[in-house]
């Protein structure tokens, strides 16, 4: 009961399309099997036999009632004249005809009931955004759906295609398409159209999906029929807070009401899982046609973003609920389009494999996430469409129009968002941070010193205590001195040629233990000598800079100290700002410093990981799964070392998220099912995420001392006598990490 994939025999070429053509190609046809026709019509002829079963049960009801006040005077005859024979005939004969009655109206009165289903959501023109309708013109010719009459975007994660007034639109093809924008917002074009192609691909088989309307609509109607209330429920309840004779007669009503409510559970039961049936081989059908426009790889790629996206959308509002006055981001849809593409790797894997554990129930709409990515696996397309560019490109304004959608969502609530709870939303960079100029200015301020190969780091309990200015600037003067004598430059070079060494020699040393290598052929010189001696060359230069690497941390902390002092605080604005900037991020700066010794020994796995990968499924050597394995091992380790270290540090400067741990913002935003090569992302994560933010805080430090060392060279010599005067901040240093 499967729709099947059909192929057509003729091809277009490239030369074929027109210049604005979005697709290569034109779609399979998608054939209903006739089983799948013959199931459709069963479930359709058994939701409609429900209804009429339900009229039938009120039709018995209002007989039985009806027979019971015609002839049930009859039975109590006999006790007319007996002196309480007519408060026993009130009771016993008319309570259960006023129960009936009351039972009979509450039957019909769900026949009646009317509910509407309103979605948050505004409406958008082509003038305004002519690429979206140009593609959704383009891909209703493709898969032969009739263009939607009206296009709506709302905030939820989710997108949908039905008929735009509801029965009225029934019988002619006027439909009205629903985009999530966090869709748009965490989406590229290529996975974009294939959710589109999925909503328009119901409305594809046309008689399929106003069967599947009206099978919808007789579900709705059971679960109104049983759960909703109105006035005349809130009457009887009341009602029933009466004494006497009144009391018993509403307490038989109601008792029966429920009765019927069980009966037509029931019946709701059964009416859901009909419909649930039918929702799940329709939503087979719309996969297809998402199938064949985005392909198989894109519907694979694109189930995972939207679990993501699901989950950081509920992450959000889970934050948001019960706070007073929370922060509000003043776009929501791209707020939650960040949270998702900022969400760990580890906790992506963790919400795609609870998606592909959970398993179709009968009640469930939709099938289960591994049944559909196993029958995408199984389809193998290519697709229709490879444009990779996020689909916020398809709006003419995206940003104005969810920052204007959310704006009138916030005025809709009971509680007004105010304006001063609202923050800007801005898109992170994506990827590692550039930290070009950060790297330069520490190069040039410390005269080569300071590589990520060989850091500059500060003690973790060093701290800011009171000195005399005249003799800081004096021990600054030398220190400059001392820095500006030496060749540094020449031995950053040197380090970088010896690290470079030491990184092949482990390369090909764990080559060599996974059976990659011949100790004759492929490895003439035996790589453990080669470490052992490229560590003794990089240990003797690491001696020969630790003078000048003291020298180039009491510049820098000299500097720093001398920040509130009268010589700076009239040519540097804000100093106490500053300060107070310097002295966390020089707290945070000494937190970073603990981290390096593990991070340093990661990299070095990293490099044996990076040359071992490769050989996976391509190498028979008995050795290189085992070999891999412990090198992963010991980089989960050195991974562990960095969290206890880090433990729950804030990262230090501004971020769209508020308060992020460091640990957060290294782990990788990517995930891989594959545990060897997952442990290869969150090595290569760490390194990129907690370099950058070395060079960023470093930098920043130096930015703050350069401006500082301006401000003595441009006024030390105009009031020597005053700088002598007043005390400055010394640094205290008790060891270098």
């Amino acid at each position: 009961m499967e729709p099947q994939l059909h192929l057509p025999s003729q091809n277009t070429g490239p030369d074929d399309r027109p210049v604005s053509q979005c697709f290569e190609g034109e779609a399979p046809a998608v054939r209903l099997t006739l089983a799948y026709k013959v199931g459709l019509g069963a479930v359709l002829v058994a939701m409609i036999a429900l209804p009429l079963i339900y009229l039938a049960l009120i039709a018995f009801t209002a007989w039985g009632v009806y027979l019971y006040a015609t002839r049930g005077l009859n039975v109590f005859g006999g006790v007319r004249h007996v002196h309480f024979g007519f408060m026993f005939i009130y009771l016993i004969y008319l309570g259960p005809i006023v129960a009936g009655v009351i039972l009979v109206c509450f039957m019909i009165k769900p026949i009646f009931s009317g509910f509407r289903v309103r979605h948050f959501s505004v409406p958008i023109g082509h003038v305004e955004n002519p690429e979206l309708f140009r593609l959704l013109g383009q891909l209703c010719r493709l898969l032969g759906a009739p263009i939607p009459s009206r296009v709506d975007v709302q905030l939820g994660v989710n997108a949908s295609a039905s008929f735009r007034a509801g029965f009225s639109s029934l019988f002619r093809n006027d439909i009205m398409l629903r985009i999530g924008l966090p869709l748009v917002a965490g989406l590229n074009c290529r996975e974009f159209a294939g959710v589109l192609a999925h909503e328009l691909g119901h409305f594809r088989q046309r008689a399929a999906m106003r069967f599947g309307y009206i099978i919808g609509a007789i579900n709705g109607w059971f679960g109104r029929a049983v759960y909703q209330r109105d006035e005349f429920d809130d009457w009887l309840e009341e009602a029933t807070n009466a004494n006497g004779f009144t009391l018993l007669v509403f307490l038989l009503a109601r008792i029966a009401i429920g009765l019927t409510r069980g009966i037509l559970w029931l019946f709701m039961m059964c009416s859901h899982g009909l419909n649930s049936f039918m929702s799940r081989q329709m939503e087979f059908d719309a996969d297809a046609c998402s199938l064949v426009v985005a392909g198989t790889e894109s519907f694979l790629t694109l189930h995972h973003k939207l679990s993501v996206l699901d989950f950081a959308e509920r992450q959000l509002f889970a934050q948001l609920k019960g706070r007073v006055q929370p922060k509000m981001p003043d776009d929501l849809s791209t707020y939650v389009a960040v949270m998702a593409a900022q969400c760990a790797g580890e906790t992506q894997g963790k919400v795609l494999r609870t998606a592909t554990s959970r398993k179709s129930r009968w009640y469930d709409s939709h099938p289960s996430d591994a049944t559909r990515d196993e029958r995408a696996v199984k389809a193998n397309l290519a697709g229709l469409i490879q444009d990779t560019r996020p689909a916020t490109c398809l709006f003419g304004n995206f940003p104005k129009l969810s920052q204007g959608l959310t704006d009138l969502f916030y005025r809709s609530l009971r509680r007004p968002v105010r304006q001063a709870q609202i923050f800007h939303v801005e898109a992170p960079a994506a990827g590692v941070p550039d930290t070009a100029q950060e790297e330069a200015a520490i190069k040039t301020f410390f005269g080569g010193l300071g590589p990520v190969i060989k850091p500059l780091l500060l003690a973790t309990d060093a701290r800011l205590s009171v000195g005399n200015v005249a003799e800081k600037i004096e021990q600054l003067r030398k220190t400059k001195v001392f820095l500006e004598g030496a060749n540094l430059l020449e031995t950053r070079e040197a380090l970088k040629a010896t690290d470079a060494g030491l990184i092949e020699a482990l390369q090909q040393q764990v080559l060599l233990q996974a059976g990659l290598l011949s100790q004759e052929g492929d490895a003439p010189t035996n790589p453990e000598a080669v470490v052992w001696r490229i560590t003794n060359d990089w240990n003797r230069l690491c001696r020969e800079l630790d003078p000048f690497e003291q020298a180039a941390r009491d510049r820098l902390m000299i500097l720093l100290s001398l920040l509130r002092t009268p010589v700076v605080a009239g040519a540097v604005e804000e100093t106490a700002q500053l300060q107070d900037e310097m002295v966390n991020l020089l707290h945070f700066y000494g937190r970073l410093g603990a981290v390096f010794p593990p991070l340093l020994a990661l990299r070095k796995q990293f490099a044996k990981l990076q040359v071992l990968l490769p050989h996976r499924g391509q190498s028979s050597s008995d050795l290189l799964d085992a070999v891999l394995r412990n090198e992963a091992a010991e980089a989960g380790k050195l991974l562990d070392q960095i969290h206890q270290a880090l433990g729950s540090t804030i990262y230090p400067f501004s971020h769209m998220k508020g308060n992020m741990s460091v640990v957060d913002y290294a782990r990788a935003k990517e995930y891989d099912p594959d545990p060897l090569r997952m442990t290869s992302k969150e090595t290569e994560s760490h390194l990129q995420m907690l370099f950058a933010l070395y060079f960023q805080t470093l930098g920043r430090l130096v930015a703050v001392a350069a401006k500082v060392e301006s401000a003595l060279e441009n006024t030390a010599s105009g009031r020597p006598a005053e700088a002598r005067a007043r005390p400055v901040v010394r640094i205290v240093k008790r060891g270098v990490s």
